[in-house]
């Protein structure tokens, strides 16, 4: 049996921001985790599914996604002022189109409840080669502006972070990730079962 010990929201965005539950859940922008253990669109030997991919010709309006999480954290903070602060993970390549985000993103950051601020994941996946980085302490080890930007976008964990307590003070931030990077960043409280995937 599932407990509501989680409030989940899925967004996904092209050249327009939306949520990405679908099914039962359609048009939904936060449902608890029963709510969306109980509406798999599969369920099968290989995993379980909830949402599906959707392409959009390569248009990517970061500044309207984040706009969008803005309005749903904004909301759900205000219901939740005393629970654990929203956690986003934003798995994206890093490139956007239409308006600079960056401030968006810093507002998102800075809603929160009595016990934090907003904690920003940007987990960044490519087809590149190479080693990747995952939660650097600066931007030392990083190579280009586009990967300083992203840091820059993250938050920096939290003592609170219980997952990553020997990470504190590192930034929520992967580059180049590997399929086991993302993974480890997507997991939040206790493994419930095995196969499960977003």
């Amino acid at each position: 049996e599932y407990k509501d010990y989680f409030d989940f929201s899925i967004v996904g965005y092209g050249s327009s921001a939306k949520t990405a539950f679908e099914g039962t859940l359609a048009g939904r922008e936060v449902v608890t985790s029963k709510e969306l253990m109980d509406a798999p669109l599969t369920d099968s030997e290989e995993g379980t599914i909830f949402v599906s991919p959707h392409g959009d010709k390569g248009n990517t309006n970061m500044y309207d996604a984040f706009t969008y999480v803005e309005k749903i954290v904004s909301k759900w903070a205000a219901s939740n002022a005393d629970n654990y602060p929203p956690t986003i993970i934003h798995i994206t390549d890093g490139e956007f189109t239409g308006d600079d985000p960056t401030e968006v993103i810093d507002r998102v950051k800075q809603i929160g409840t009595s016990d934090g601020k907003t904690i920003l994941w940007n987990i960044h996946i490519s087809s590149e080669s190479g080693d990747g980085i995952t939660m650097p302490e600066s931007a030392n080890a990083l190579n280009g502006p586009r990967e300083i930007q992203m840091l820059n976008w993250s938050s920096v964990l939290p003592q609170s972070e219980k997952r990553f307590q020997e990470e504190a003070g590192k930034y929520a931030f992967a580059y180049n990730a590997k399929p086991g990077d993302l993974k480890d960043c997507l997991k939040i409280g206790s493994q419930l079962r095995t196969g499960v995937a977003v």
